[in-house]
Parts: structure tokens; C-alpha cells; sequence
């Protein structure tokens, strides 16, 4: 017996990938009766609104919900999963499409893992390109010492990758309502990038697992603001600032946060090295500066997560955390022209 399951799709001006969207929730094998769709719009300029109610027809179950202002990602996963009737959750992304068997793969591995007692933060689905759809793009992974989510597994066969990782993307990724509200859901206050993350690492360190699921959906990530851009560029260093400081445990934390700032400060003069751009280092301290100016607020997060956290969930983080640093395979990218900005 299939369960019910809500689909939450985040969406801020995705108009154009919306039709693809939905006919690939269409095209599921998964019991229609079982699905209800929830669209969070953030408050779009474009036709993505008009899109949404052409398919609302098509659908047994489905809401719209609209914001009146730019609320980010982070709010509007919240907001969908508080209007989501079903304990199974879909989080996606606008930007995606679905292989025709993820959800039914999906909740299949859920279920199998909810056999085994897991207490599960999140499962994820296998991100593959948007285009290149053989190209494996996010199989989720751990962190680096400077707060960055890394995927240092990438590059491998699906069968070589273990199913635990510390986190996975929302762009396609499976909640436990019950659990998502025990963890706190996502932090608000990142906005956008890196939001799925620290979700993530705050349920490593409550006794929560995440996993990877063998279920397959398609991305176009950085459709929204870029994969690497001046704009994108405030939102990474803040929020891997934020992530340092909420999380990470007291004995590394005096190394991390320096080696944080160092290296943000090197990455940023390589990107405005390469492009010419001086906006790179106006995001950069305005990242960093966010940060200083909300240190009481994250203190006081590090100081609640701290007193609820699992230690040896401290010590789990630390044996799994990436052993480097990976920007520095980033810019060696850059250097050989297989990244661009």
C-alpha cells in the first residue's frame, strides 16, 4: 500500500521550466490519487502563477500558495511543508523534471530504511544534469573544514557511493514531516544556498540520519541567481560563515572560522582575477560583515543546537568531514578552464 505523499515546489520566476515540471509529475508511476502538489511561489514577475493554475486542474490535490514579497528558499520549504497533509514530503526545486519512476523509487527506499528504525532527517534523490542526463551532478556529501558543502564521492559510479551522507540537496529531496519539525526545518535566516545543508548537519547532530536514494530527478541548478556569480557570491560566504559558527564543535571552531575568512578572501580575488569583476569583493564583505553584525543571533543558535546536540554526533561529524579543502580543487578547475564564471 502506497502512501500519501505532498509534493512542495519551490519556485521564484521558474516559468519556463514549470511545464516540464509538471508533466514529469504527471508522468509518475506512482498512485495519481496519492499525490498532492504544493506550489510556494515567491512572489514572481514572470508566468509561473498563470502556469500553476493551467496545471491545477490536472491534479486530484493542489495548492497555490503565493507570497507578496521575496521571502527565499529557505521560508518557502517551511511554509510548504506546514501546509503539507501528508507525513512524506517531496521538497523540489522548480528548475527540475522526474524520472517517471522517483517517487515510487523514492518512498520505496524511505520505507526500507523506516524498517531498518533509521531516524531519518532526509533522503535524496540522485541529481542528474538537466540536459546531460547520464551526468551525475549531486549525490549529497559532507563538509569541508571552512564550512563549505562538499561532494568529494562525485565522479563515481551511483553503485560505489554509500547511501549516508551528512547532507543532500532539496532539490530533490524527501522529508519526514514529524521530523522535519522536531529538527526546526531550515533556517530562515540564510535565505537562499546552503540552507539544505545546514538542515542537514543540525539533524546529524540531534541523532538524525540523511541518505541517498537510488530514485533519479534532472537539475538545472543556479537557474534562480547562477551557479557562480557576484550576486550568488554574498549568499556562499555568509551562509558558510553561518554554518561554522551554529555547528561546528568548539575544538575545531578557532581553526575553521580563520581558515574560513583566508580562504574566502583567496577564492574571491581569483574570481575577480578572472573576471574583471570588482562587484566579487563588495559581496565578499558584505558576506563577512553580515556575519559580524549577526554574531550575537548565530551565538545564541550555536548555544540551542549545543544543548540539544548528541556529543558523540560531534565526533561522528568530525571523522566524516572532508579531509581538505575543496576550493582549492575549484580554483585548480578555473586554472584548467573546466569552471567558468
Amino acid at each position: 500500500m502506497w502512501p500519501d505523499i505532498s509534493i512542495v515546489i519551490i519556485n521564484y520566476n521558474g516559468g519556463e521550466y514549470l511545464p516540464k515540471l509538471f508533466e514529469s509529475i504527471l508522468a509518475q508511476s506512482y498512485p495519481k490519487e496519492k499525490i498532492e502538489i504544493i506550489f510556494v511561489d515567491d512572489n514572481s514577475i514572470d508566468n509561473s502563477i498563470k502556469i500553476a493554475r493551467q496545471y491545477k486542474k490536472s491534479f486530484k490535490r493542489f495548492k497555490i500558495i503565493s507570497n507578496k514579497e521575496n521571502k527565499g528558499h529557505a521560508f518557502n520549504v517551511n511554509l510548504g511543508v506546514k501546509n503539507a497533509s501528508s507525513e512524506f514530503v517531496i521538497i523540489l526545486d522548480s528548475d527540475v523534471y522526474l524520472h517517471s519512476e522517483f517517487c515510487k523509487t523514492l518512498i520505496e527506499d524511505t520505507l526500507n530504511l523506516l524498517k531498518e528504525d533509521a531516524k531519518i532527517c532526509a533522503v535524496g534523490g540522485a541529481q542528474y544534469d538537466y540536459y546531460e542526463i547520464v551526468k551525475l551532478t549531486s549525490v549529497g556529501g559532507t563538509f569541508d573544514i571552512i564550512g563549505t558543502a562538499v561532494m568529494p564521492t562525485l565522479g563515481l559510479p551511483y553503485s560505489e557511493i554509500k547511501n549516508k551522507r551528512i547532507w543532500v540537496s532539496s532539490a530533490g529531496m524527501l522529508v519526514l514531516k514529524s521530523n522535519f519539525v522536531r529538527i526546526g526545518g531550515f533556517d530562515e535566516d540564510f535565505f537562499i544556498y546552503g540552507d539544505d545543508p545546514d538542515y542537514c548537519l543540525r539533524g546529524l547532530l540531534y541523532g538524525y540520519d540523511t541518505y541517498l536514494s537510488r530514485a533519479k530527478y534532472y537539475h538545472k541548478s543556479g537557474s534562480t541567481i547562477g551557479k557562480i556569480s557576484y550576486k550568488s557570491r554574498f549568499f556562499r560566504v555568509r551562509n558558510s560563515g553561518y554554518i561554522i559558527i551554529k555547528n561546528y564543535p568548539s575544538k575545531i571552531l578557532c581553526i575553521s572560522f580563520p581558515l574560513f575568512i583566508i580562504f574566502q578572501l583567496m577564492y574571491t580575488c581569483f574570481f575577480v582575477l578572472i573576471s574583471r569583476d570588482i562587484r566579487y569583493f563588495i559581496s565578499f564583505f558584505k558576506g563577512l560583515a553580515s556575519i559580524m553584525v549577526n554574531m550575537n543571533i548565530l551565538l545564541r543558535k550555536r548555544k540551542e543546537i549545543s544543548s540539544r546536540a548528541l556529543h558523540s554526533r560531534y565526533d561522528e561529524m568530525l571523522k566524516r568531514l572532508y579531509k581538505g579543502i575543496i576550493g582549492i580543487k575549484s580554483l585548480d578547475l578555473f586554472i584548467k578552464g573546466k569552471l567558468k564564471l
